[in-house]
């Protein structure tokens, strides 16, 4: 076989490699989610805020400007809004399921309202009820099955079985004149309450008061806009700084920095039935964290519609729903997260230095499958690929790239894995 026919053999076994990882892992950019939208499914707005389940998975959508609508299965099935229903604002802001199974709806200007047997019944206005503001942007149900509002401007109120509005008793630090944006209560009925810029409140339920702060606390941020209590009753935090745990006296926090959080502004946040933290970014898409391991999907890996995630959910088969910023929904298959694919690894393998100046040397010691590596900016553009062909310790030439932050992707027959590095001179 003489020079030439050795080239034709390489590129013939290069483009067989190449089908044989397509065929066998499509995983990169493939469509794993099923995408509902404006189109294909009717929805009144493309843009999402919240989104909740209530029963035979009946999903609950609240949109930007669209009302709210009623899905199930793969289409709306209808919308209220301001023409045909209660409703004196079509910003729907805040969604919650009672025990009784009834919908509680949370407006921006338009007050709360209560949705039962298929129909908006009543409508809460600070001149109708005692609620204490018509802006609303959390609700929850707390263990005397009071439902909890927490408002732009009035703080936090809760609606009695007794059907009377009463403030939360104050006492205690001022937050009455912050925006609340996420309540969670634990099973001893204390209050978390996220504000928007005086930090996380915590309401005990003897009636004592307590805070953190970045003066008082290693919180980074005071801007708290999502919550969530493990099954321990640890609270998980998100911020515009970051994902923080609270185990009852020690704060620790994950950032884009030191973790492989996808991006730092965090929208919401939910447990899946098997345990696993789901968190909804703005800028980065979704991830999940076990406590050790991160798993990301985003505009990049996947068919994710925009990668600013306002709302999540889970279905009574654990299926993923993601409320997105102009893409509409999304809904990721519980069997996608248990195949044998992890987006971020921390052992799949290593990247070095980070941030990196000159040269980045990708090490692959430990998988030891040949595969592509990939370097993709953050708007997604691969801007670097190589062909592993044996070598598992890649010295990278990164002089002539701009500074920024980059994904580098190794693709093989066992999945995708991906790290994020930074490219600084």
């Amino acid at each position: 076989m003489n020079f030439t026919q050795n080239n034709y053999f390489l590129i013939f076994f290069t483009l067989i490699l190449i089908g044989f990882l397509c065929y066998i892992n499509p995983i990169f950019g493939q469509n794993i989610f099923d995408v509902y939208n404006m189109s294909n499914a009717n929805l009144p707005s493309n843009t999402i805020w919240n989104i909740k389940f209530g029963t035979n998975d009946t999903l609950f959508v609240s949109t930007c400007g669209g009302g709210l609508a009623k899905f199930h299965t793969d289409t709306t099935i209808k919308v209220y809004n301001k023409s045909n229903s209660l409703f004196s604002s079509n910003q729907t802001t805040a969604l919650y399921i009672d025990n009784s199974q009834n919908l509680w709806i949370g407006t921006e200007a338009g007050g709360a309202y209560k949705y039962s047997n298929g129909a908006i019944t009543n409508q809460y206005l600070p001149s109708n009820s005692g609620i204490t503001d018509s802006s609303i942007y959390a609700i929850v149900q707390d263990t005397s099955n009071n439902i909890v509002f927490g408002t732009r401007w009035g703080g936090v109120c809760y609606y009695s079985p007794s059907n009377i509005f009463n403030p939360l008793p104050t006492g205690g630090p001022a937050f009455v004149n912050e925006p609340t944006y996420s309540i969670a209560i634990t099973s001893v009925n204390d209050y978390f309450i996220g504000t928007g810029f005086a930090g996380l409140f915590q309401y005990n339920n003897s009636g004592i008061w307590n805070y953190f702060n970045t003066s008082n606390s290693t919180l980074p941020s005071n801007d708290i806009y999502a919550l969530a209590l493990s099954t321990n009753g640890d609270l998980w935090a998100g911020s515009f700084h970051g994902l923080h745990h609270y185990d009852g006296s020690t704060w620790t926090h994950f950032t884009t920095s030191n973790s492989d959080l996808p991006a730092n502004y965090i929208r919401q946040l939910i447990f899946d039935q098997n345990g696993l933290l789901w968190i909804a970014t703005s800028g980065g898409g979704i991830a999940s964290f076990d406590g050790s391991n991160w798993q990301v999907f985003n505009s990049i890996n996947s068919n994710l519609p925009s990668n600013i995630v306002f709302s999540i959910d889970i279905d009574s088969h654990n299926n993923l729903w993601v409320g997105t910023y102009g893409g509409g929904l999304a809904k990721l298959n519980n069997n996608i997260t248990s195949q044998n694919y992890s987006y971020i690894s921390n052992n799949a393998f290593n990247t070095y230095p980070n941030p990196a100046n000159d040269y980045l040397y990708i090490d692959l010691s430990n998988s030891k499958i040949d595969g592509f590596v990939k370097l993709v900016d953050i708007q997604g553009r691969i801007i670097k690929k190589i062909i592993t062909n044996g070598n598992f310790k890649i010295k990278l030439d990164i002089n002539n790239f701009y500074d920024g932050m980059y994904y580098v992707i190794l693709t093989t027959i066992k999945g995708d894995f991906v790290k994020k590095v930074t490219i600084s001179k």
